[in-house]
C-alpha cells in the first residue's frame, strides 16, 4: 500500500508557526484538527464533515484532471515546444524572490485549433495518474484546518470560480493549457496551513516572529502555503504524476513555467495587505494594454486568482453577508486567542475603547476599503477586458453589495458582535437596514445606483439608467 505523504514538519503542520520534532508521528499532527473537532461535536456531525471533505476531494480532482488532460492532449497533437531549457529543480530561498513582472509565454501560446479539439475530444487520464492526483488533492485537503471560513470548502469555491474564469480567458486571451493548469493548481493553495482569521502580515509576524523573519514580513501566509504545498508536490510519491505533467522531466521549461505561474498568482493574493504591490500591478495592467502581451497575460492570471478569492463579494447580498460573518467570527476567535496583537488598523479605532484590538472596531471600514480598493476596480477591469464570467450580473452584485455595506455595514457589524445577525433570515436583515435608515433597502440601493449612473452618463434619460 502506498504511503500517504504528510505536510512537512519544518513548515508547521500541527500549529501555525511552531516547529515540530521530526521524530514524532506526523500523522498525528495532520489529524489534530479533526480529532479536536470530534471532541466538541457529535459523531454524526463528524462523519458528515468527513464525507463532505471526500466529496470535495473528488470534485477538485476532477477539475484538475480535466486541466491536465488538456495539457496531455495538446502534447499528443504535437503542439508543444521542445523542452530543452534546463532549470534548477530547487526553488529560490523563499517564493518572494521568485516573483517576476513578466512571464514569457511565447513558447507556450495557445492554438485555437488545439483548444477546440482539446475541449471536445479529451481522453481520460490514465488510471494511475488520476489516482495519484486524487491522493495529492487529499493530502492538500488535510493541510486545511477546520476554520469557519479559511477551509478546504472555500478553497474549492475558489477553484470553481477560477475554472469558470479560465474557460473565458482561454478563448479571449489565449491562455495556454499549461498556464491554465498552473492557475487551477494555485487556486487550492492560499488557505493551506492557514492559522484562521483575517490577519495582516504585521499581526502574523509579531505573533510568530521566526516565520515573519523568514518570509521578510511580506505575504507570510502565501509564502508559507506555497512552501508546504510544493514540498508535498515534489515528494517521491508523486514522481510519476509530475513526469506525466511535465513531459518526462522536471528540468525543462514546462516545469519552470508552471512553477512561475503558481508563485506569481498565489503571491498576488496578498494585495489586500500590500498597497504598493497592488498599485504596481495596476500600472503593469495599464502599460500592457499597448506594449506587451506577455505582461498582459501575466497580470491577467494574477487578477483571475484574486477574483476567485473574492467570490463571496461577487454573489447576492445574502451570500456575501453570510461569508463576511464567517470571516468576522473567525477573526474574533483569533482575537480571543491573543493572535491579533499589533494590528495595523489603529486609524479606524476609537481611542476611548479599551478593547481597541477587537475586530469590530475596524471591520466596517476595512471591509469598505477592500470593496473600494480591490473588488470593485478588479471586477471593472476584467469586465472591460471581456474575461469576467456573467459580467453584468457580477458587476451589479458587487455594486449592490458595496452600496449596502456602505449604508448598513456598521449596524451589521454591531449585530455580528451581539450574535443577533443571521444572513439567512430576511427579517433580521430588514431590521438592520431600518436601524440605519427609514427607507427600504431596495430604494436605498436604487437611489445609490441611479446617482452613480447619472454621474457617469450625464444627459441620459434618468428612467433608462435604472435598466441593468
Amino acid at each position: 500500500m502506498t504511503e500517504v505523504v504528510t505536510a512537512p514538519n519544518l513548515l508547521c503542520p500541527s500549529s501555525f508557526g511552531e516547529e515540530v520534532d521530526d521524530s514524532n508521528d506526523t500523522t498525528k499532527s495532520n489529524n489534530h484538527d479533526w480529532l479536536s473537532f470530534s471532541q466538541n461535536t457529535d459523531i454524526g456531525k463528524l462523519a458528515e464533515e468527513l464525507l463532505k471533505r471526500e466529496r470535495l476531494v473528488d470534485w477538485a480532482t476532477s477539475v484538475l484532471a480535466k486541466g491536465l488532460a488538456v495539457v496531455a492532449h495538446r502534447r499528443r497533437c504535437g503542439d508543444h515546444p521542445n523542452s530543452t531549457t534546463v532549470v534548477p529543480n530547487k526553488p529560490a530561498r523563499i517564493p518572494l524572490d521568485e516573483v517576476v513582472d513578466v512571464i514569457d509565454f511565447r513558447h507556450h501560446a495557445d492554438s485555437s485549433s488545439v483548444t477546440t479539439a482539446s475541449e471536445t475530444t479529451i481522453e481520460h487520464l490514465p488510471e494511475n495518474i488520476r489516482r495519484l492526483l486524487r491522493e495529492f488533492v487529499s493530502v492538500i485537503a488535510s493541510t486545511h484546518k477546520m476554520h469557519a471560513y479559511h477551509n478546504f470548502a472555500n478553497a474549492c469555491q475558489t477553484l470553481m470560480c477560477t475554472a469558470e474564469s479560465l474557460s473565458i480567458a482561454r478563448r479571449q486571451s489565449g491562455v495556454s493549457p499549461l498556464a491554465a493548469l498552473a492557475l487551477l493548481f494555485a487556486s487550492l493553495i492560499p488557505y493551506v496551513n492557514h492559522p484562521g482569521g483575517d490577519l495582516t502580515n504585521v499581526q502574523i509576524s509579531q505573533d510568530q516572529v521566526w516565520l515573519g523573519q523568514h518570509y521578510q514580513m511580506t505575504a507570510v501566509l502565501q509564502q508559507n502555503a506555497l512552501d508546504v504545498t510544493w514540498h508535498i508536490f515534489m515528494d517521491a510519491q508523486f514522481d510519476e504524476m509530475r513526469q506525466y505533467m511535465f513531459h518526462s522531466s522536471i528540468q525543462n521549461d514546462e516545469f519552470a513555467l508552471f512553477r512561475q505561474v503558481v508563485v506569481n498568482a498565489v503571491m498576488a493574493t496578498d494585495d489586500g495587505d500590500n498597497a504598493k504591490a497592488r498599485q504596481e500591478r495596476e500600472a503593469r495592467w495599464k502599460e500592457s494594454a499597448v506594449t506587451d502581451s506577455n505582461m498582459r497575460q501575466t497580470v491577467l492570471l494574477e487578477y483571475l486568482l484574486q477574483l476567485s478569492q473574492a467570490t463571496p463579494a461577487l454573489q447576492d447580498g445574502r451570500t456575501y453577508l453570510r461569508e463576511t460573518q464567517l470571516r468576522f467570527d473567525e477573526t474574533v476567535l483569533a482575537h480571543q486567542q491573543g493572535r491579533l496583537g499589533g494590528d495595523n488598523y489603529e486609524e479606524y479605532e476609537d481611542e476611548e475603547n479599551h478593547h481597541h484590538h477587537h475586530p469590530s472596531t475596524y471591520w466596517y471600514q476595512r471591509e469598505l476599503d477592500y470593496l473600494d480598493n480591490m473588488v470593485v476596480p478588479l471586477v471593472r477591469r476584467l469586465r472591460e477586458a471581456k474575461v469576467l464570467p456573467h459580467a453584468d450580473t457580477v458587476y451589479r452584485n458587487v455594486r449592490r453589495n458595496r452600496c449596502e455595506w456602505k449604508n448598513c455595514g456598521e449596524a451589521i457589524v454591531k449585530a455580528f458582535v451581539q450574535g443577533k445577525y443571521r444572513a439567512d433570515e430576511e427579517s433580521d436583515q430588514s431590521a438592520l437596514r431600518s436601524e440605519k435608515s427609514t427607507l427600504p433597502v431596495e430604494e436605498l440601493l436604487t437611489q445609490a445606483l441611479l446617482q452613480d449612473r447619472v454621474r457617469n452618463n450625464k444627459g441620459t434619460d434618468a428612467a433608462n439608467l435604472l435598466q441593468p
